[in-house]
């Protein structure tokens, strides 16, 4: 029987690092040197395949944004940014009933974005914006009962909601304190950065830009006692000066809100989440949290603007 012929890709060996020991020539067990180059372009023909896997199958994993959970109409406040307890634990029974493995964007990373299809898992990230107290009062409780984890994004200084106090005389809603976020973190929950105060990306100059971004990072790494990985920018606003700054402050992962690619790895520093509302019951949250929603939300607004 005549043998197949078996050909091997040529590979670059780097001597240099190897000066004092004998280099194996075969090219069979050739050493390779990864290179920033040749990263930046392993990246790009990764990331250029999972395009095509997602836009092929309509599958992402799911990144929800949740903001404030209550339990009185008290707390409503003026913004629809909130959603009752009960509600949200209805959300949670449903993801533990379909066996979705909750994740963080820590564990994200961890896996690799690369490995975020992996077979029998059915990840789903669920962040929470501007680190609310109610987090720790109402979320936190829920999120332990059913074993899951989440990521929050705090504020640098602030320590309630004054970016909508003083812009539209929203009510008074305080953050969690320090040790509240030590406990979380402790069980689990990852913490990110969202600025010092909340401003709007798109009224700041330069400077301004790169100083609520990177500047921000530290202060809050020593309050937390952990590295930050993750960034979410306020109200979803972004330019590409911002994206560069949370690349250079050294963040994995960036997060908007209702913009960016529906392929999670087609930019790291702009990843499109689902907005939960107070009006979000468990046949919209179905539709949500099934991995597809991004595609039909798109679809449906290209319609509708092509009808204007």
């Amino acid at each position: 029987m005549k043998k197949k012929k078996v050909i091997v890709p040529m590979m670059i060996i780097d001597d240099s690092q190897y000066k004092d020991e004998p280099i194996n020539r075969n090219p069979n067990s050739a050493i390779i040197k990864m290179t920033p180059e040749i990263q930046k372009e392993k990246d790009r023909i990764e990331k250029k395949y999972f395009e095509l896997y997602v836009n092929k199958t309509k599958y992402e994993v799911p990144v929800i944004m949740y903001h404030r959970v209550i339990n009185n109409s008290e707390d409503e406040g003026v913004h629809g940014t909130y959603i009752y307890e009960n509600i949200f634990r209805e959300h949670m029974q449903y993801l533990k009933d379909k066996n979705y493995t909750v994740i963080t964007f820590r564990d994200l990373d961890k896996i690799s974005w690369r490995n975020r299809f992996e077979k029998d898992k059915k990840y789903i990230i669920l962040t929470f914006d501007d680190g609310y107290k109610d987090n720790y009062d109402l979320a936190f409780p829920i999120l332990k009962e059913f074993g899951f984890k989440a990521t929050i994004f705090l504020m640098g200084s602030s320590t309630y909601n004054e970016w909508d106090v003083k812009a539209s005389g929203e009510k008074e809603f305080p953050l969690m304190s320090v040790d509240m976020i030590k406990e979380m973190q402790d069980y689990g929950i990852e913490f990110g950065a969202h600025t010092f105060n909340h401003p709007k990306i798109n009224t700041l100059s330069n400077d301004e830009i790169e100083h609520q971004i990177i500047d921000v990072k530290k202060p809050l790494e020593e309050k937390i006692g952990r590295e930050i990985i993750t960034f979410a920018y306020p109200y979803g606003i972004l330019n590409d000066y911002a994206k560069e700054m949370a690349e250079k402050a050294g963040y994995t992962f960036a997060l908007a809100t209702d913009s960016g690619s529906v392929c999670l790895s087609d930019d790291l520093y702009q990843i499109r989440r689902i907005a939960i509302f107070p009006n979000t019951n468990l046949f919209s949250f179905k539709r949500k949290v099934a991995g597809n929603y991004n595609f039909i939300k798109i679809k449906r607004e290209e319609k509708n603007r092509s009808k204007k």
